[in-house]
């Protein structure tokens, strides 16, 4: 359960309710597909390999949500590292004029000639 409920945070759903609903999805795949394709294949082949059929699609259905939370995973794994560069460059930027700023704040408060005008409001005046 801790797994399925770790892939699903990777994959960008956070709620209790979404672990239901993975649940709930691999039971109905599973199920759907199992019963489906004995009914289907039971009208034309024996019904020992439709059964054996119904099984063995079952088993897919089952599996089928798991492959598709791993895809959903990779597809946001891939979009943050795409926007990781776009992240990094606000950051330096804002760190940038958080330096300058406090840059002239220091050498206003210290008698030293600033860039800043005294009625700015982003002066350092006390």
């Amino acid at each position: 359960m801790e797994r399925f409920r770790e892939n699903l945070t990777q994959a960008g759903f956070y709620a209790d309710r979404h672990l239901q609903y993975l649940l709930a999805a691999k039971m109905a795949a599973a199920g759907l597909l199992g019963v489906v394709s004995y009914g289907v294949a039971s009208l034309s082949i024996g019904a020992l390999r439709a059964l054996l059929f119904g099984v063995t699609l079952g088993v897919l259905g089952f599996y089928l949500p798991n492959v598709w939370l791993g895809r959903r995973i990779k597809a946001r794994q891939t979009a943050i590292t795409r926007q990781l560069a776009d992240a990094l460059d606000l950051l330096s930027i804002g760190v940038g004029a958080a330096s300058r700023s406090m840059g002239a704040c220091w050498s206003w408060s210290s008698g030293q000639t600033t860039s800043l005008p005294r009625s700015s409001p982003w002066s350092c005046a006390r």
